[in-house]
């Protein structure tokens, strides 16, 4: 089966044929020599900014610290300057996506892995 095909929301769909346990989906990151997967889409997505540790376009208006992320700088805010507004930080567009930079919906495969 083609990882890429199958489209069930990560609920069981197709039987282990080894075992007859249901199969469910996991969502593997696309980064090359990177085998990061997970039940759930949006952590492999917030887990991609692992692989550019110096690309941070959310920045804070108070002391400049930046991030990758816009809720970890919303979340800096909060903590550091008790300003919880979306005036406490911004977003430097300006700022060049990394060399390689992959915008992606991560792989969707069987999990376990099902051998044939």
């Amino acid at each position: 089966m083609d990882c890429t095909s199958a489209s069930n929301g990560g609920s069981p769909m197709f039987q282990n044929p080894a075992n007859g346990q249901p199969i469910t989906y996991h969502y593997f990151c696309n980064f090359p020599t990177c085998d990061y997967h997970s039940a759930r889409s949006d952590p492999v997505k917030r887990h991609r900014d692992t692989h550019y540790p110096d690309y941070k376009p959310y920045t804070c208006n108070y002391c400049q610290a930046s991030s990758a992320r816009r809720d970890s700088t919303r979340e800096h805010c909060l903590k550091q300057h008790k300003d919880d507004s979306e005036n406490a930080f911004r977003y430097d567009s300006t700022i060049p996506k990394p060399e390689g930079w992959i915008a992606y919906e991560p792989k969707r495969c069987p999990w376990p892995p099902v051998m044939v």
